[in-house]
């Protein structure tokens, strides 16, 4: 079994263009955020063997509460 964990705080997927990657912030933020959970993969499969062939997979994301959700609404999700 493999196992990668990936400490990175969850981001949304920017609108881009082919020029705008280069030049709007957000794209920027993105494309770095995008090449920093590569290189965390990149470093856990380090010296490892590749599986070929069918795979089965299973995905665990863990979500922060939003800020902007009621003390209520908080109470709810923890529990």
């Amino acid at each position: 079994m493999l196992k990668l964990t990936i400490p990175v705080e969850p981001m949304g997927a920017v609108r881009m263009t082919s020029r705008g990657k280069y030049i709007k912030p957000n794209a920027q933020r993105y494309l770095a955020y995008k090449d920093q959970i590569k290189w965390i993969v990149k470093q856990q499969l380090k010296g490892r063997n590749l599986f070929a062939g069918a795979l089965e997979v299973d995905i665990l994301f863990t979500m922060p509460i939003p800020k902007s959700w009621s003390n209520k609404c908080e109470e709810a999700a923890n529990g």
